[in-house]
Formats: structure tokens, sequence, C-alpha cells
């Protein structure tokens, strides 16, 4: 089958390189007939959507028809009481992935008007496009494909005028030049103005086409992984144990058709609180595995790993059938507020960077079991349902200070050495996350006014003295700053435990209080006027509260000091 349009064309010089395009009339029904939409359904399962990106560039890759806009419009362009002329055009292309195959071309050649003496003449500019098809579609239509479908659809308006016959505008977009990656960039911008893309949509739709960042291995490498993880059945876990012996294992994918790559799905539920969209999860695996990591393993194996280390933890957690309170991350009917996504993510990341630098190898299903579940770390002995947390008190956005600091309580105990857990009391990584053993560091400096910065050396005659305290709360602290006859007149606080972040430091001699905010910044605070002063507090003192955090803000504590400058 083949079909003619009639066109004029133009040619468009852009960063030096040429673009034709083609400007011409159709009907709704010869579009249909010559052009597809490659889009998605709005009810593809996830695990679908992602085995296809694993052959880009993938035909589905546009956003679902909205049934109701094309009533809407077949609604409004067959009524016969209304102008309702359609100026402006659809927007067309060659479809890369059908041209080529056999029984489809699209042909341009410039039209030619016969002549006397049987000569025919060249019109500059018009150009007839011969269109073949047999079995499928040469066109894509980038841009208006509820236009194109709205008036092909005006015949099924009793009250109306079937107008599906009728030329509409269109632009084609034909050439060597266009490349399927720039095609689908040109959908996005054209696509802008009137409904922002869904940022997973888009996400993967650009991974596919290696537009922009998504061109970079880190990206293709992590969004590699991220599909093997929601698509694979199940992952191979081989191991040799300490005689020699080669154990196998087939571990079931807990992640099958558990990450988001349809944005249209809003019932879509993860793996309990590991409830991770393509485009975070993709994001997460770049930044803290691909980035800089020269050795590292390749998708499939990595994919492996993250189901590895998260089906562990899973079969360990003693608590996550339990019918009241619940696992925070493991089980999906927790009272509500209870379930954990933050400090899933923050597991997660911790694994990635455990890998990456300390266990480039990986471990099979039954090592990560074995890890996590020794003596220093017990993860099946801690109690995940957290008791003591009710819900509610972690901070808003994401990258926040409470998953930032579980990350870091995380990677230290995936790490921890029997040395380091004796050194923090053999605490459980539950209490530890909770605040238990919290320390907090004072460093007094001299302080030189010529450069107003503080004389940071440890030998000589203007040391700095530095003390670590519990910061457990209840009892006073005293800390004299002027050891030695040295004149410190300036301090910095910081943790001495990975457990908790210093919020605040605060001057307990002022009513109302004020912040210290220096005292917990590098630069260090200058303190001098507050020792100088008599009223409030005592000359040459000056008390202090220094509010600490650990995970969650329930685990807030205010611990006060006094320094004495003598």
């Amino acid at each position: 089958m083949h079909t003619t349009l009639t066109t004029m064309r133009e040619d468009i010089e852009v960063n030096g390189q040429t673009y034709p395009m083609y400007l011409g009339f159709a009907s709704s029904t010869i579009i249909n007939e010559i052009a597809d939409v490659p889009n998605f359904d709005e009810n593809a399962r996830h695990e679908d959507l992602a085995k296809e990106l694993l052959t880009p560039p993938i035909r589905s890759w546009q956003r679902p028809f909205m049934q109701q806009k094309i009533d809407d419009i077949a609604k409004i362009y067959s009524d016969t009481d209304k102008t309702n002329l359609m100026p402006n055009p659809i927007i067309l292309s060659t479809n890369p992935l059908e041209i080529g195959s056999e029984g489809m071309g699209v042909r341009p050649s410039v039209m030619r008007i016969p002549t006397e003496n049987n000569r025919e003449l060249e019109v500059p500019n018009l150009y007839d496009i011969d269109v073949t098809y047999s079995g499928g579609k040469p066109l894509w239509i980038l841009d208006g494909q509820h236009r194109t479908f709205g008036m092909r659809e005006t015949g099924s308006n009793p009250d109306g005028e079937d107008r599906s016959d009728l030329p509409i505008p269109f632009i084609l977009l034909h050439g060597d030049s266009y490349t399927p990656p720039m095609l689908a960039e040109i959908f996005t911008y054209v696509t802008s103005g009137a409904k922002e893309m869904d940022p997973i949509h888009k996400y993967w739709m650009h991974y596919s086409f290696k537009i922009g960042k998504h061109a970079s291995d880190d990206i293709q490498r992590a969004m590699e992984a991220t599909i093997a993880l929601c698509e694979s059945e199940s992952f191979n876990s081989d191991h040799d144990d300490e005689e020699g012996s080669n154990h196998h294992e087939t571990i079931f994918n807990i992640f099958r058709n558990k990450i988001k790559f349809n944005p249209r799905d809003d019932d879509f539920v993860g793996f309990h609180s590991f409830n991770f969209a393509c485009s975070s999860l993709s994001d997460l695996i770049a930044k803290n595995y691909y980035s800089g990591n020269s050795d590292s393993l390749d998708s499939q194996e990595l994919a492996a790993q993250i189901c590895f280390s998260i089906k562990a933890f899973y079969d360990l957690d003693q608590h996550k059938s339990e019918l009241q309170g619940g696992s925070v991350l493991f089980d999906s009917n927790v009272a509500k507020g209870r379930q954990l996504q933050r400090l899933a993510t923050a597991f997660t990341t911790s694994v990635l960077d455990y890998l990456k630098t300390d266990c480039p190898s990986g471990m099979s299903y039954a090592q990560w079991k074995t890890h996590l579940s020794d003596k220093v770390r017990e993860f099946d002995r801690n109690d995940w349902s957290i008791p003591r947390w009710r819900g509610g008190g972690l901070d808003g956005a994401t990258g926040n200070r409470s998953q930032k600091l579980a990350i870091r309580v995380f990677s230290k105990y995936l790490r921890m050495t029997p040395e380091d857990h004796e050194e923090i009391n053999h605490t459980r990584i539950i209490d530890y996350l909770w605040g238990t053993g919290r320390k907090i560091r004072i460093t007094a400096f001299a302080w030189n006014d010529s450069n107003n910065r503080i004389i940071n050396r440890t030998r000589g005659d203007k040391p700095k003295l530095t003390r670590a305290f519990d910061g457990g709360g209840g009892q006073m602290h005293t800390f004299n700053l002027g050891q030695g006859d040295v004149d410190r007149i300036a301090i910095k606080v910081e943790a001495d435990t990975d457990c908790v972040d210093i919020i605040k430091v605060i001057d307990g001699d002022r009513l109302p209080m004020e912040d210290l905010p220096n005292a917990k910044l590098t630069r260090a605070q200058n303190i001098v006027d507050q020792l100088d002063r008599e009223r409030p507090g005592s000359k040459d003192k000056l008390k202090i509260w220094v509010i600490t955090e650990a995970w969650s803000t329930a685990t807030k504590v205010e611990q006060e000091f006094e320094l004495s400058r003598y």
C-alpha cells in the first residue's frame, strides 16, 4: 500500500547541521494509516516496561492516550454550530524502527509539472512524498496524537459531522540528520508547553535514547542494574566454603515488578519500605556505586547483590510479621506513618558504598545473611519495629539529616570489626541509631585578632585543647579553657560519635537563649564577648547548651556545659 503527500520543503540550518522539514496537509484517516504513536499502555506492568528497555531504543516511549481528551476533541470538531477549524499542525517524523523493513519507505521527490514539448519542469521547494507501508507504519506522530485521533473519531458523534477526511496540517521531519535520540528529544520540547512529562517516564525515555546526562556510562549501567532488578525472575548465588566446596542457590528476586517504571500506576506498591521508582534507584546506584568505580560489578551482578543484601535483611527481621507495630522496613500493613522508606534508602545506599569500597566481588545470599547476623551486626536480634519511635519526627526533604545519619550508622556496622564493636561497648545497631553512647567533643582555641581566625597549633606556646564528654544529658560538665596558662577564647563543638549530629549550640546565660552558630562549624566561635560580660552570667565563665539528635527528632538531648576562661 502507498499514499502520496504533497508538501513544501524548507531546509533549516542549526549548529552547522541541515534539517529538512516538509509542510503539508492530510486527513486524520490517512495520518492514522501511515503514522504510529510510540506510546506505552497506562496499564503496562513495570517489569514489561523494564524488559522493553533491555533493547533500546524502545518502541513505547510516549505517554499513554487520554481517551477523555480524544472524546472532547471529537465532540468539539464535529460540532456543526461552531467555527472549529483546526489550524495547528501535527508533527510527524520517520519511524526509524520501521524504515528499512520490507515494504516500508518514505521517498521524497521534487514535484515536476509538464510543459510544452513533452518536457517537465521542477518546482522549487515542492515535494511529493511517496509513503509505502505493509504490516506496519513508517511514520511516528511526535506531537498531536490526541488531535489526530479526535478528528478521526468525529464520526462517532451522532449529533455532529464526520470530519475524519478533512485535511489538517502536518510538519514532517525526514532525513538522515534526524536520529532516534533527537526525535525523542524533540518530543520532550514540543510537549513541555502542554503538560510536563512525568519524571519517571522522562527518565527512562532519556536513558533509552541516551539524551543529556543519561548518556553517561554511570547512568546507563545504573539503569541496566535497575532494569535487571525489576524484570529478572531470580539470581544465581554461588560461593565456596572454607573447605573449598561450592554452594549454589537460585534466589527468587524479591524486586520483580516491584520497581516503578509506569508512572500511571497509582496503586504501585514496592517491596515494603524499599519502595523505589526506577529514576530514584538508578540515580542512587550511579552516585553511590558506579561513579568513580574502576573495579565495578556488571549490572546483572550488582542487581543480584542488591537483591541478596535486602532479602537477607528481610529474612533476618524477626518483627516483620507482628500484627501490632510490625517492622518499619518489612511490613506493608504497619500503622500509618511507620513504614520508613528513608531508612530503607539509607540501608541500600550503605550496601552500595560497602560493595564499592570494601567488598568489590560481592557476596552470595548465604554470605550476606551470615554477615548481617554475626555477633557484631546481629540484625536478627535487633527490634526493627523500633517501638520507641511512634511515627513522625524525621527531617523533611530527601537527602535530609535523618537519612544521612542513618547511612553513616549502617555503613559503620557493615564494616565494623569485633574491636570496633568493643569500642562502642557492644552497642546494637538499633540502639546506636537511637543515639546510645553519644559523645560530644569540644575544642578550645586561642584567637588571632589580626586575621580574625583561630590559632590552630598543637605544639608551641598556644596549643588547642580538646576534651570529649558524655552527651547523654543530665549532669552539667565543666571545661577549663585556660589550662597551661593559654587564653583560649574560641570553641568548636562536634559530635564524637557517628550516631548523632550537633543541632545547636546555645548561649545558656541569655534569656531568651541565643544561638552560637559558628560553634558547630569548621571556623569555630569566638566567645570573648560572652566571657568578658558580667551579666547575665559570670565574668570569665559561659554556660552553653549543646543539642544533639540521633536519627529521629525524638532522640533530642540537651547537654549543659560550663566553660571557664581560667
